[in-house]
């Protein structure tokens, strides 16, 4: 017998019990690659001497005077979005926020010990809760506040994504708000009011910081003083999100579109997946270009390239000394293992909106970069190109008309290469995974339309979960005394392989192959 336990707020599968066993089964869960963002802690004494770090130079937007923001406070009164009663996910969306969602607590991250060892190992002139670089993403509205710990404390708050609200608030308030022939989107705009509504719009917004962009970003100083390196992936950070917030008719289970086509409600997941690959490379670009153009200042930029090429244990013989997947000579190394996506890889299901030309100049700025001596020049030529593609791509996409059985067969293509990419590193291995979950329309089409989704791919992919999760520091000795990174990986390429080309067979005939080669653990 099988019963299925829902998520209070927004009707996910939390956990099912199928023949008296429980398995976990929340597909939102097995997006999350455990820790994925987890830190990844190496050679911090050697940077002990770090200086200061260049990671960031504040935006015009982001210099605001102090008065411009009023709070999360601001918007948490009964009659706005604070109502106790939550009746209504709109009128008790500040609840739904500071009961739930994780972005209330960035500032409060910046009075624990990480990052007062960060902000000595940087030396800083400030504590890291007054510092500029830190607050412009951890705590927006305490930059040049006359109260800074209060709106520290603040956090990533209401106004961090919908915008200063000094000059629109009382407007918002108003009936006329929601004429939209009176208060047009520019003129929203205009008094510093962000519409997270419109999908390129909110992912644009989250990488900004969850990213960077051209002003800000997490840089190689920054991550060796032990702020964890970024793993964005758009679609599986917005699964996770505890939703306060109405979903709009064509995100709702059972009419949903891509383009203007109605299909199913995994559409807004392949949606999601895609404009969040174009949005995520749109920014590594702009951080590289930005660089690039800089006469000074560290060249080409560590962060963007895959942390494990050189932060791995040295053995021999081993297969990192006999891969030939990305055709690299001993000091070369591949950019934009993260940042890049799987773009390339889908790019043939998705012609019409990145074209072949994309794939040749993304080869082509891979090969310029893969020197520690790369010319600025050229990567800025290449990169720019490549932004400008992409931003083509972010207009062309909504427009995309998918059939199932099209969003299946790029799913299938991709699985297809997995012996490739897991060769290539966990970088591109992790970006597999959370690609196919997110194409996956069988899982997806089940979890929206309320049905059971098939248990055996699920746990297929809670299994790849656990076998690319970082290494659990929980049980971990003396702060920063151990490592946080994908340790088990390399000792199971072999077992992650076959999981996925597991993905790739039908269900009838999955349930009749043998188990899994048992997991390697490492110490």
């Amino acid at each position: 017998m099988m019963t299925t336990e829902r998520e209070p707020t927004d009707g996910r599968f939390r956990r099912t019990s199928f023949a008296g066993v429980e398995v976990s089964c929340t597909f939102a869960a097995a997006r999350a690659l455990g820790v994925v963002c987890g830190l990844i802690l190496v050679g911090l004494e050697a940077v002990a001497t770090a200086q200061t770090s260049d990671l960031a130079v504040i935006s015009p937007e982001h210099s605001m005077p102090e008065e411009a923001y009023l709070g999360s406070l601001s918007c948490s009164s009964v009659s706005c979005h604070g109502d106790p009663r939550r009746t209504n996910v709109v009128g008790s969306a500040a609840h739904y926020f500071l009961d739930r969602d994780k972005h209330q607590l960035a500032g409060a991250v910046l009075y624990g010990e990480r990052s007062q060892l960060i902000g000595e190992r940087l030396k800083l002139s400030q504590p890291v809760w007054k510092t500029r670089e830190c607050l412009v993403c951890h705590a927006p509205a305490a930059i040049g506040a006359a109260d800074t710990p209060m709106m520290v404390a603040d956090g990533v708050g209401c106004e961090s994504c919908h915008g200063p609200a000094r000059q629109w608030l009382s407007s918002h308030r108003s009936v006329e708000w929601k004429r939209t022939d009176f208060w047009t989107n520019p003129r929203k705009a205009a008094t510093g009011f962000r519409d997270t509504k419109e999908l390129v719009s909110r992912a644009d917004l989250c990488a900004d910081c969850h990213v960077g962009n051209a002003n800000q970003s997490v840089n190689h100083d920054l991550i060796a003083a032990g702020h964890p390196r970024l793993h964005f992936e758009f679609a599986a950070y917005q699964s996770r999100m505890p939703r306060h917030w109405r979903q709009a008719p064509e995100h709702q289970p059972g009419s949903v579109s891509v383009g203007s086509a109605p299909t199913n409600q995994s559409a807004s997941e392949v949606r999601n997946w895609m404009v969040g690959q174009i949005v995520t490379a749109e920014h590594e670009l702009e951080i590289l270009s930005a660089a690039a153009r800089r006469s000074t200042g560290p060249w080409p930029e560590l962060s963007q390239y895959d942390c494990f090429a050189c932060h791995h244990d040295v053995s021999s013989p081993g297969w990192r000394q006999s891969r030939t997947a990305w055709n690299l000579r001993p000091g070369e190394f591949q950019w934009g293992t993260w940042g890049l996506g799987l773009l390339a890889e889908v790019q043939p299901g998705f012609a019409n909106v990145l074209n072949d030309r994309f794939t040749v100049d993304q080869d082509s700025l891979l090969h310029v970069m893969k020197s520690m001596r790369a010319d600025r020049n050229q990567a800025l030529m290449l990169a720019e190109s490549l932004q400008q593609q992409l931003e083509r791509a972010q207009s062309e996409f909504p427009k995309l008309l998918l059939t199932r059985d099209e969003v299946a067969a790029v799913r299938d293509s991709v699985l297809k290469q997995s012996e490739s990419m897991i060769n290539q590193g966990w970088d591109r291995s992790a970006q597999l995974y959370l690609a196919s979950i997110a194409l996956d329309e069988d899982v997806n089409a089940a979890v929206g339309a309320g049905d059971h989704p098939d248990l055996a791919r699920v746990e297929s992919y809670v299994r790849l979960r656990g076998l690319l999760s970082y290494q659990d520091a929980r049980s971990a000795g003396p702060a920063f005394d151990h490592r946080e990174s994908p340790i088990r990986f390399d000792a199971n390429r072999r077992v992650i392989l076959e999981a996925f080309r597991q993905l790739l067979e039908p269900t009838d005939l999955r349930r009749g192959l043998s188990p899994l080669p048992v997991p390697l653990e490492n110490d």
